[in-house]
């Protein structure tokens, strides 16, 4: 592990445990730490107090969504890559198909530990992430 992915840290914020916990395990492969949040209110509070490096999280989901997370975290951190997933990804494209700030990345629903490794590289090339075969099986 490069010691520029030893620091990094991702926050999740997904209201099906199954989901949240492979990506969980996913950015642990890559090396990373994550948090997760079961909506977006908690997803929000942990996003004021750790400052993740990069935010996965759902669209649709109890209390407040993915689309107001994204917002808030906006007016905090213009900076974050923010990854906003959903089964109903033609919705999910159409809420930001006229707004002029939108996700650094959107996911359709089930998405590949592929897509999440190409995500890291983009947003982090110094941290030279790689994926073996072992991976790919999260």
């Amino acid at each position: 592990m490069t010691d520029a992915r030893k620091n990094l840290k991702a926050l999740i914020v997904e209201d099906d445990d199954d989901t949240a916990k492979l990506i969980s395990k996913v950015l642990h492969k890559a090396g990373m730490i994550s948090s997760i949040g079961y909506n977006g209110a908690m997803g929000l509070k942990l996003f004021i107090e750790e400052k993740p490096d990069i935010v996965f999280s759902n669209f649709i989901m109890p209390e407040k969504g993915g689309v107001w997370l994204f917002h808030e975290i906006r007016s905090l951190d213009y900076k974050v890559p923010v990854i906003l997933f959903s089964g109903r990804y033609w919705e999910l494209n159409r809420k930001f198909d006229r707004e002029p700030i939108k996700p650094n990345y959107m996911l359709k629903k089930p998405f590949s530990v592929m897509q999440i490794y190409e995500i890291l590289q983009e947003c982090f090339p110094e941290s030279m992430f790689s994926v073996g075969l072992e991976d790919l099986q999260a």
